[in-house]
């Protein structure tokens, strides 16, 4: 029993002073050796795009059918037309889909002498689809979106959207907008470190952001005088200039421990 009890006072004892090493050596570091800190540099990169493509969306309405199977058939009917076109003009079936369907009742309000609230009843019925459709080559083709419109309109298409243009190979310029960005903020790094006089003693994180990405944002929309379920027939115009502006555009936040 006595050669147990000397046991654990020994193991006891061996236990303080290893706590109190590990104290001593947690207040030497704060007071006698150099603290390490975290300071972020910025850089941004950006790449030149050449917007090739176009995202047009276009519905077809049919308004104050007879019937809900009326309303139905002229609006396939119409819509078969359309995609004949796409079928002339070699888009292929990957590049369009219908992305919204809609059919409903039209109610008109009759006033009734006596009555203080119109009679409601049904006038017609009414039909839509809309299609999302993408073209390619714009680039090399300035009158392609015009000519597509022009032919989807005389065929039924009474509703064009705003007109997006993209580029084809955003990931592949995101990705070298992205490496211009942490090249530019490793060289500011290096200029920081000799300006001011410290020493940057690792790499710690890095948060990025996609300042201007065309076709992810409303920077690069070109919309003049949309079509509208009435009939007008004005015709999209690509801007030159926007081809020639557009460009992707990434920031790189790195952030260093130093000394």
């Amino acid at each position: 029993m006595e050669e147990t009890s000397k046991g654990n006072t020994v193991v006891k004892v061996i236990g303080i002073v290893v706590v109190g090493i590990i104290i001593l050596a947690a207040v030497f570091q704060k007071n006698f050796l150099p603290s390490e800190e975290t300071i972020s540099v910025v850089g941004r990169g950006s790449v030149p795009v050449k917007l090739d493509g176009a995202i047009i969306n276009l519905g077809v309405a049919t308004i104050k059918a007879a019937s809900p199977e009326d309303a139905l058939r002229q609006t396939s009917e119409k819509i078969g037309k359309i995609e004949a076109v796409f079928t002339e003009m070699q888009i292929p079936k990957d590049d369009w889909q219908i992305t919204g369907y809609a059919f409903d009742p039209q109610f008109e309000s009759t006033p009734v002498e006596g009555q203080e609230n119109p009679t409601s009843s049904i006038k017609g019925y009414n039909g839509f689809q809309r299609i999302t459709v993408k073209l390619s080559g714009v680039d090399k083709d300035p009158k392609l979106v015009d000519n597509f419109i022009g032919r989807v309109t005389k065929e039924g298409a009474n509703k064009i959207g705003v007109v997006k243009f993209v580029a084809s190979d955003v990931e592949a310029l995101k990705k070298e907008a992205r490496e211009k960005a942490i090249q530019a903020a490793k060289e500011k790094a290096a200029s920081l470190e000799k300006s001011m006089g410290i020493k940057l003693s690792g790499f710690s994180s890095m948060d990025e952001s996609e300042i201007s990405v065309p076709g992810e944002n409303d920077s690069y929309y070109y919309d003049n005088n949309p079509i509208t379920f009435g009939g007008s027939t004005d015709q999209v115009t690509i801007n030159p200039s926007i081809s020639n502006k557009a460009e992707v555009v990434m920031e790189t936040t790195l952030y260093y421990h130093f000394r």
